[in-house]
């Protein structure tokens, strides 16, 4: 859907420094201040302001190919069944909304490329012309990802709902995380910016909560992808929660200092509210698969993780 923001004008209106390119109003993790030298605290929060433009901008490529390839599979075959109960006209209107949805992506991917050409920064891994929408190679790439992993990780057969829930993990971080640059950066035109990302964002994650309500998953496919649903959410539950795990381990040897550093970093107002963001929409999908599981059960079932245990999962290849 067309956004009546002049997003591109806005960015270049804007200057953006990879130290701080939203000019929010604090640090990004303000409380390694108590743990940490300054030095490396920049270093870190440079580096996730790197690798969370190359997630946006890889994301969006890749799904601006992948939701045509689901809503070309809906036509098909209903996808393996899953929305066989539903009329003709039901499945189009589905299939509208996803090449709408690609759209918004479409345009997001162009946002991503001119904030990151606009820093003129390297950034690993960051290959614009391969990761084109319109590049059969990479449509190619995709397409054959998907038969084979969810987000990065090797499955055999993944199903849509793995796929489904893999994507609702993303698309949920992102608008988590544009509410919080929206509710915290100082620059009013980029606060524009991330209003436009805001209301694409909140559709997305509606219409895929509602996609979800309208399939008819087979308890099988609930039961196998159960655990890899609770491993992705985790690995997003906290703001670059895996970045900053990683990151610790590095430079700080001890488990326990680990531990102490990652609880008290997330302790703050922004942490706080990403996470209740995050979390709150997450149960209304993870509700649908699991309807007797109240949110403060579901919260409990996260928070009872140890997150030092985790490994890199839930992002986008």
């Amino acid at each position: 859907m067309k956004t009546d923001i002049p997003v591109f004008d806005l960015i270049d209106q804007c200057e953006f420094k990879i130290a701080d390119p939203f000019d929010l109003n604090a640090r990004l993790f303000p409380a390694l201040e108590q743990s940490l030298p300054d030095k490396l605290i920049g270093t870190f929060e440079t580096k996730v302001y790197k690798t969370w433009l190359h997630l946006g901008f890889n994301g969006e490529s890749l799904v601006s190919v992948f939701y045509n390839i689901i809503a070309d599979r809906l036509q098909q075959d209903r996808y393996d069944g899953y929305f066989d109960h539903l009329s003709d006209l039901e499945v189009d209107t589905i299939v509208s909304d996803f090449r709408s949805v690609v759209e918004d992506e479409e345009r997001h991917r162009e946002i991503f490329y001119a904030i990151i050409k606009k820093l003129d920064v390297d950034i690993e891994g960051y290959q614009p012309d391969f990761y084109d929408p319109n590049n059969k190679d990479y449509q190619e790439s995709v397409a054959n990802g998907i038969t084979k992993n969810v987000m990065g990780e090797a499955v055999d057969n993944p199903t849509l709902l793995d796929q489904l829930t893999a994507i609702l993990t993303i698309e949920t971080y992102l608008l988590a995380t544009f509410s919080m640059f929206y509710k915290t950066t100082t620059n009013e035109n980029k606060k524009l910016i991330f209003k436009s990302f805001l209301q694409d964002e909140s559709r997305h994650v509606a219409h895929f909560i509602r996609l979800l309500k309208q399939a008819r998953i087979p308890k099988e496919h609930i039961d196998q992808a159960d655990r890899r649903i609770i491993l992705n959410i985790l690995d997003n539950s906290n703001f670059e929660l895996i970045a900053l795990i990683k990151y610790l381990r590095d430079i700080v040897k001890n488990k326990d200092k680990q531990s102490a550093i990652i609880n008290n970093v997330y302790k703050d107002t922004f942490h706080q509210t990403f996470k209740h963001i995050y979390l709150t929409k997450c149960w209304q999908f993870y509700n649908i698969l699991h309807p007797n599981v109240s949110e403060q059960e579901f919260v409990k079932i996260i928070d009872d993780f140890d997150v030092l245990n985790l490994e890199y999962r839930g992002r986008l290849q």
